[in-house]
């Protein structure tokens, strides 16, 4: 008589494998969006800079980051409405909406806050470029929370844009020495574009 368990079904649903080129398309055009975004943020400030109503600026941070997450969620419900169907929510549970609302924290609202606070000292090339301390940071981690050991490749890029990152910075202080400056000499901008950065990295994690 066979005792074993009967093995469970195979799932009928296919794994999606996209093609590798298709994988770096999708991470080039994120990576063109956002430097375009930066600069469109950047504008908007001087726009509002040179036209004050009364003492305030009317572009406000509260206004750029209303409407663009508002553009975020009918982006979202346009692309993926099935994952905003009541009897889909429902299935959520307390531990997964304190992540969500924890996600949404740290890239929705800590993160573009500091960015765009950066942008009122820094350039936007400045901030791309910094941004680059996201390879170190997802490595690291990467490997104090899942475990995981990045190949050589991968440690090679990542002390690339580390030293890229001090270099740019050392730079900057000795050509602009008036800067406000925080942390032993890192300018206030720098250590902005640093904060958004380790929040997005987090939420991503």
């Amino acid at each position: 008589m066979n005792t074993d368990s009967p093995e469970p079904p195979a799932s009928t649903t296919p794994d999606i494998v996209r093609p590798r080129w298709l994988t770096v398309s999708f991470l080039a055009q994120g990576t063109i969006l956002f430097a375009a975004s930066l600069s469109v943020v950047k504008k908007l400030v001087a726009v509002g800079v040179e036209n004050f109503i009364g003492s305030h600026n009317p572009i406000s941070y509260c206004n750029v980051l209303f409407a663009g997450n508002l553009v975020a969620a009918v982006t979202f419900a346009a692309m993926f409405p099935r994952d905003l169907a009541p009897r889909k929510i429902g299935t959520v549970e307390t531990k997964q909406w304190f992540l969500i609302a924890l996600v949404a924290l740290l890239e929705g609202a800590i993160g573009p806050t500091f960015i765009f606070l950066a942008l009122m000292e820094i350039s936007v090339a400045s901030i791309f470029l910094i941004e680059s301390v996201k390879i170190p940071l997802v490595l690291l981690i990467a490997w104090l929370v899942f475990g995981e050991r990045a190949n050589s490749a991968a440690v090679a890029g990542a002390t690339l844009a580390t030293i890229g990152i001090v270099a740019m910075v050392a730079i900057r202080a000795v050509l602009d020495p008036m800067e406000e400056t925080v942390f032993g000499g890192i300018g206030a901008g720098e250590v902005k574009v640093f904060i958004a950065s380790a929040a997005y990295v987090v939420a991503t994690q």
